[in-house]
């Protein structure tokens, strides 16, 4: 969660360097946002999963086909996952360029007070 962090407050400073307007409590907003529909998303379609395994909460012991669907949806899934954010956090090039704009962005700081 750290990291969700640090990535918001550079995304600022580049909605800043893009655009001139410092958006930092609408960003914030919106990433929790994001996270609640994201949540809610993830829970059905766990449940949506759970139905297509034949997942009955009401029986006391599960046929092999649910345990094996349960079992290989809680070892492959993650592994999907994680190699997923690995390539989007490849491709997020900003920490690269940010020395650069946070260079920038004070420079034109500097001068909006000296006006």
């Amino acid at each position: 969660m750290g990291l969700n962090g640090a990535m918001i407050g550079d995304c600022i400073d580049y909605g800043e360097y893009k655009t001139g307007i410092r958006v930092q409590s609408v960003l914030f907003s919106s990433n929790s946002v994001g996270i609640k529909i994201g949540q809610g998303i993830l829970t059905s379609l766990l449940g949506f999963f759970l139905t297509a395994i034949n997942y009955d909460g009401l029986k006391q012991v599960q046929s092999a086909a649910t345990i094996s669907g349960i079992d290989s949806f809680f070892k492959y899934v993650p592994i999907v996952v994680c190699i997923v954010l690995i390539i989007f956090s490849y491709l997020f090039d900003l920490e690269k360029k940010l020395p650069g704009i946070q260079k920038e962005l004070t420079e034109r700081r500097g001068s909006i007070e000296n006006i």
